[in-house]
């Protein structure tokens, strides 16, 4: 079933001659259905041509699937991503194989299935192949798992175009080349694990699979001053659910691509890269190798034609709204900034929510940190005792509850407005677990600004601070907060924080970046 080809194995770091098929999953998966989380929506995985030979049967089954699919792409901008339900027993690769790059065309194959397991561990996508369509934004990637000579002319080309991507490297590439990884980092480049050797994990046993991302992590941390995580990029492109599942418990999202910039092949020329790459659109994930001479030449072209077209490079983080320079913060600290410039980790979950009960909620199973809600029900008593009707509209969100209500606005009012109202993955402080939006039926169990006018409304605004909540988006703070007026976001925050924010007169926002 496979036909077997061979790349330029100088530029993406395999070994010379070896039969290389593209992806190791199972024989009788031809086409598969990629998951856009926030609204169930499918798009049809290509395994290209050039690559997989299918007998009549996987044509067969090919047609069935085809006649079932609605559309070829989704109607709704989303991050597209995979999400493994079991752990998939692994489908062997053939003997002596080692997978090349897919050809340009491709569109990735996925796992047709929609829930990740055990998934109140993690926020993290299991494997994200572009991202939303309705920004002018895509991701232009390098992976580094071989040479480095071209690598000078690529930064400078960025540093030129004051353009910042994010760098796939392995561990022995920075064992190799410790300062030009260094310089990645310092340009404001994001580095991402590429694991440590560059196998094709499929053939390996599961610790060894975590090994080659840890022995990788061991390395790049001290280098570029954080971790690699959560991004890593299967080399090769090469996975199957089994390696889904397990670099998704050791804390990884599988970034592929939806654009192969075809650098890597035998014939590849400057103006064949271009072709390619240039031709991206919004959301697109385009990979490119740091040992590809024809890149690097063609890097200044690529990077005019996108301009030109009104669109705007930016790492893998920024692509999935993690924002462009983010550290992630210590969500722990009750006075973490989580604002516009500054997020928590796609995986950050904090360890002691507890569901809310005891105090009015208008659904089921929410919840918030222990002691954010030990204020909250102390709260919530004193405002019943003056006959007051406050309720819980919402609380804790993962960061993919986020990517689901952040697309979602998206899509009904752009993302300008958009991000007025909400907060781009990563960026909300209700992924702190410290966080209520409150609701009453004067305001018709809704958030909206009339709820200031309630009676709960005004009540929250005098005396939740005595309970060390704090409203985060005050009226006429737009221009300081970056979000509009929201009477009923309060942040807990603890009742000393909460008084001297009061006592100040500034923000919440203001409070917390100066301490």
């Amino acid at each position: 079933m496979w036909r077997l080809c061979r790349g330029n194995e100088a530029i993406w770091g395999g070994p010379r001659g070896s039969a290389t098929p593209q992806i190791a999953t199972p024989s009788f998966v031809g086409l598969a259905m990629t998951i856009a989380p926030n609204f169930g929506n499918g798009t049809l995985a290509r395994v290209p041509h050039s690559h997989v030979e299918m007998n009549w049967v996987a044509v067969l089954l090919c047609c069935m699937l085809l006649a079932g699919c609605g559309q070829e792409t989704p109607s709704v901008p989303a991050i597209i991503v995979t999400t493994p339900t079991t752990v998939a027993q692994p489908t062997e690769a053939p003997p002596s194989a080692t997978p090349t790059p897919p050809s340009p065309s491709a569109t990735p194959q996925a796992t047709p299935t929609t829930t990740p397991p055990n998934s109140g561990s993690t926020s993290l996508p299991v494997e994200v192949i572009r991202g939303s369509a309705a920004s002018p934004t895509l991701a232009l990637t390098f992976d580094c798992g071989a040479g480095a000579g071209p690598l000078p002319s690529i930064l400078q080309t960025l540093r030129a175009n004051s353009a910042k991507v994010t760098f796939f490297v392995t561990g022995a590439f920075a064992e190799k080349f410790p300062d030009m990884v260094r310089q990645i980092a310092a340009d404001g480049h994001e580095v991402s694990n590429h694991s440590y050797s560059h196998p094709n994990l499929t053939e390996l046993s599961n610790a060894a699979i975590v090994e080659e991302l840890t022995r990788a992590e061991r390395i790049l941390a001290p280098l570029i001053g954080r971790s690699s995580k959560p991004w890593m990029r299967m080399p090769f492109g090469a996975r199957n659910p089994k390696v889904l599942e397990v670099v998704y418990q050791a804390g990884y999202s599988s970034i592929y691509w939806s654009i192969d910039s075809g650098d890597w092949q035998a014939d590849a020329t400057a103006g064949s890269v271009l072709n390619r790459a240039g031709n991206a659109r919004n959301g697109d994930i385009v990979v490119e190798h740091c040992g590809a001479p024809q890149s690097a030449e063609a890097l200044p072209a690529i990077l005019n034609n996108l301009k030109a077209r009104g669109l705007r490079v930016v790492t893998i983080s920024e692509l999935l709204g993690q924002g462009p320079t983010a550290t992630a913060q210590d969500g722990s600290d009750l006075l973490a900034p989580v604002d516009k410039d500054r997020a928590l980790a796609a995986t950050y979950e904090p360890t002691d929510l507890v569901t809310i009960t005891g105090v009015p909620t208008t659904r089921s199973g929410m919840r918030l940190r222990k002691e954010a809600l030990n204020a909250l029900t102390a709260l919530w008593e004193e405002a019943k005792s003056k006959r007051l009707q406050l309720s819980v509209l919402s609380a804790y969100r993962s960061y993919q509850d986020q990517v689901a209500v952040y697309g979602e606005l998206v899509t009904q009012m752009g993302e300008a407005e958009a991000g007025r109202v909400s907060a781009r993955p990563g960026h909300s402080e209700h992924q702190l677990g410290t966080t209520v939006d409150f609701t009453s039926p004067g305001a018709g169990n809704d958030l909206v600004e009339a709820f200031s006018k309630t009676p709960e409304g005004a009540w929250l605004e005098e005396n939740a601070h005595r309970y060390g909540y704090v409203m985060s988006y005050p009226q006429g703070k737009e221009a300081v907060t970056g979000y509009a007026y929201e009477p009923w976001h309060f942040r807990y925050v603890g009742t000393e924080a909460a008084a001297a924010v009061r006592r100040s007169g500034v923000t919440l926002h203001e409070y917390v970046l100066s301490r």
